[in-house]
């Protein structure tokens, strides 16, 4: 192992450590000498990768965005399976893993405001085009009948991303299980209903975690 694989395996580990500590104590309460401790390193070790928390809270922010994009990429090249089924898969990988998810008490939107942006960047060309790809074979396949499956897909990731995610929109839990019914309403509307039952119950619940 080179010293570049080296560093890289110190940066997941000090990573690893961080999230499990963000999503547990939160982003506040977590001082570095927490992440010495949960990852086994030494203090100098640390800082020689991160100069600050919140530079460790935005690695660990663009590593889930990394791990989400792999995820999606490889459902998007599943075309024996249907696309409800995919996006079933989707929900709940996404409510598991992540980053409002797991991150969810690190409060990363406040602390790493520039995040949202790059987080909506991210999501329009990274995710929506796996969605679009996804859109399309449901298309082909004969499972839905949407025309404007570029424009659902951008759409859909941005509802998603922001107005369902209570760390962007506060509002109760009553209110953001409307929003989910919407969406899948909407999908429907343009004939892209590709949220099961089961999704939507996975969606809903995974919105409720930040209710507990």
């Amino acid at each position: 192992m080179n010293q570049a694989e080296k560093s890289e395996r110190a940066r997941e580990a000090i990573c690893l450590a961080a999230r499990q500590l963000f999503a547990e104590k939160g982003y506040d309460t977590t001082t570095m000498q927490d992440i010495v401790r949960t990852s086994g390193m030494s203090k100098g070790a640390i800082y020689h990768h991160f100069s600050s928390k919140q530079e460790v809270l935005r690695s660990v922010i663009e590593g889930e965005w990394r791990h989400l994009n792999v995820f999606v990429e490889d459902l998007a090249v599943q075309s024996d399976a249907s696309v409800t089924d995919r996006m079933t898969v989707l929900a709940t990988h996404m409510v598991a893993s992540s980053p409002q998810s797991g991150l969810g008490r690190a409060n990363w939107v406040s602390e790493v405001p520039e995040a949202l942006l790059e987080s909506l960047r991210h999501s329009l060309t990274k995710l929506a085009p796996h969605l679009e790809q996804m859109l399309r074979q449901g298309m082909e396949s004969g499972e839905i009948g949407c025309i404007f499956p570029h424009e659902v897909a951008e759409v859909l990731v941005l509802l998603v991303d922001v107005w369902v995610d209570p760390l962007i929109v506060a509002d109760t839990y009553e209110r953001m299980c409307q929003k989910v019914d919407f969406i899948a309403a909407f999908l429907e509307r343009f004939d892209a209903q590709v949220l099961s039952e089961d999704a939507i119950a996975v969606i809903k619940n995974g919105v409720g975690r930040f209710y507990e």
